[in-house]
């Protein structure tokens, strides 16, 4: 992987006023977003299965990050900042949105997919792509 041209992006993105590209990644796809988007999901060969959106909610470090499970099939949607190792957990079924709110540092990246999980053990069964965002 070249760090160069991944930086160069980074910095032409600054420039252009942060808009999206992609970062190349060697598990699964990274999209380089702002500080929000409604674009990170979990999904399978029958469609969408949970989305989450994810934002900045002010310039101290404050995200929001609102949880929607789209399938009925038992489990839990699940919004996870992985390198922060924050998740906002919807056990409230199918067509349900849980909203949850994180205080973390201002001025960093944070790494958001979307999973579901088995609430009552709190285990992930499996998530998505991740986004990083600026926050």
């Amino acid at each position: 992987m070249d760090f160069r041209k991944i930086f160069a992006a980074g910095a032409i993105s600054a420039l252009l006023g942060g808009l999206a590209f992609a970062v190349p990644a060697q598990a699964a796809p990274v999209t380089q977003a702002n500080t929000s988007s409604c674009q990170i999901i979990k999904k399978d060969s029958k469609g969408l299965i949970s989305t989450v959106c994810f934002e900045k909610y002010n310039s101290k470090g404050r995200v929001k990050m609102s949880v929607h499970d789209r399938r009925a099939d038992g489990k839990s949607a699940v919004g996870w900042i992985q390198n922060w190792n924050k998740k906002c957990w919807n056990p409230q079924g199918s067509q349900t949105t849980k909203t949850c709110y994180f205080d973390l540092t201002a001025g960093i990246s944070v790494e958001v997919v979307a999973c579901t999980g088995n609430y009552s053990t709190k285990k992930l069964s499996g998530c998505g792509p991740m986004m990083r965002f600026w926050i």
